[in-house]
């Protein structure tokens, strides 16, 4: 299994179904605007011990999966193998490899201060967005989201 093959369906789409049933995810957290700010409702289904969380839109399309590399949060560490993504140990290695490859990218500013360097990278793609975060110069949670439009 792949989750980046699951940006972009629906909650009731089949394969996600079949991901939910899989990894013993028994429910969907529906998440309103309680405070009328105009914040659009999402739904999160979370598969700690498998160490990863789905995020669907307000139209119930998944957008956005947490991909926990460091237990975190109450989520186990996520085997590697089905993140569908590379995984960076270090930042370095992150970024070397984007500007070997090419890969458009941007990095957190080390102008705001020494402790947003090398906090962050996301690789912008046609298929989706990969942001790898970094603690202590060590990976610890990629989110994988569909393009901006």
């Amino acid at each position: 299994m792949d989750l980046t093959t699951l940006l972009g369906r629906r909650l009731k789409d089949e394969k996600i179904v079949e991901v939910l049933e899989d990894y013993g995810v028994e429910w969907v957290l529906y998440d309103i605007d309680r405070n009328f700010e105009n914040i659009p409702d999402v739904y999160w289904a979370p598969a700690k011990e498998a160490g990863f969380q789905l995020r669907f839109n307000e139209d119930q399309v998944l957008d956005t999966v947490f991909c926990y590399i460091t237990a975190s949060e109450g989520f186990s560490p996520i085997s590697p193998q089905i993140v569908g993504v590379p995984i960076y140990a270090t930042f370095d290695e992150a970024e070397a490899t984007c500007r070997l490859n090419g890969d458009k990218y941007s990095t957190s500013n080390p102008v705001n201060g020494p402790r947003f360097h090398k906090l962050w990278l996301c690789v912008e793609g046609p298929v989706r967005r990969t942001h790898y975060q970094f603690a202590s110069g060590i990976l610890s949670l990629i989110t994988l989201m569909l393009p901006e439009a």
